[in-house]
């Protein structure tokens, strides 16, 4: 009778477990940034943004939706340690792998809204004469060796801005290395987002941060800007938040 007991106890206890974990994952709402960065929401708020310093089993394999640069097509994605950083693989449908770069993806009925923007990393005349407006503002008188303009509606007036994501640490001539990440707003006017100026002699241990979206991560209706950074060639992707109030931007969203 008491082996009986026992038994039935265990698998009441193992039934509890299961149905406790189906029912947290399936109430589970997120959204991953790359491979390295967790914002959790609760009651359609934030409650906390993390990076993901180990694989989490309760998120391997789970069912995402990730972001095409036009919507959101269902994923699968499970975690890998690769000489000391967590990566991931990504599996469209969750049957086929595929390689992504940097990702956007979310989980749970949550609503993430991301616009829509066209990139090119062709340089034209208008665009070589704006740069050239915005590194005078920065007593920077070289030239850019790396180019990519997104364009885009970020306050959704129906009028297109561009923000342009540039760097010359390709040209090793140079005496003062720099990144920048700035918006041009349809009249021209150019407003700064995140410019850092290194001097270091070791281009490799650089600070790179580009511009990947406009997604309303906060859910209050409005983008934020999010730039993808890298500090060194072996270095972690992380993330900065940025918000646009129609004349200036402000770091939002900090990582706990």
């Amino acid at each position: 009778m008491k082996k009986f007991l026992c038994i039935s106890l265990i698998v009441i206890l193992y039934a509890i477990l299961i149905i406790y974990f189906i029912f947290y994952k399936s109430n589970m709402n997120f959204v991953l940034l790359g491979n390295t960065t967790i914002i959790t929401y609760k009651n359609n708020e934030i409650k906390e943004i993390s990076y993901i310093n180990k694989i989490n089993k309760r998120l391997d394999y789970e069912e995402i939706k990730m972001h095409n640069g036009e919507d959101f097509e269902k994923y699968c994605i499970s975690f890998f340690n690769f000489e000391g950083l967590i990566n991931s693989k990504y599996y469209k449908d969750c049957y086929e792998e595929v390689e992504l770069d940097s990702s956007l993806a979310y989980h749970g009925d949550i609503n993430i809204n991301v616009a829509k923007n066209r990139q090119t990393s062709v340089m034209n005349n208008s665009d070589y004469t704006l740069i050239n407006q915005a590194l005078q503002t920065k007593n920077i008188s070289g030239t850019a060796s790396y180019f990519n303009k997104s364009t885009l509606d970020i306050d959704e007036d129906g009028v297109n801005e561009s923000i342009y994501t540039i760097n010359n640490y390709s040209n090793i001539e140079d005496d003062k290395f720099f990144n920048y990440v700035f918006l041009v707003e349809s009249n021209g006017t150019i407003i700064d987002i995140n410019y850092v100026q290194n001097n270091e002699e070791t281009p490799g241990i650089y600070e790179r941060n580009e511009f990947r979206w406009a997604a309303d991560i906060d859910l209050d209706n409005n983008y934020e800007i999010i730039l993808s950074t890298v500090k060194g060639d072996d270095s972690r992707e992380e993330f900065l938040f940025y918000k646009y109030n129609g004349t200036s931007f402000n770091q939002v969203l900090e990582v706990e």
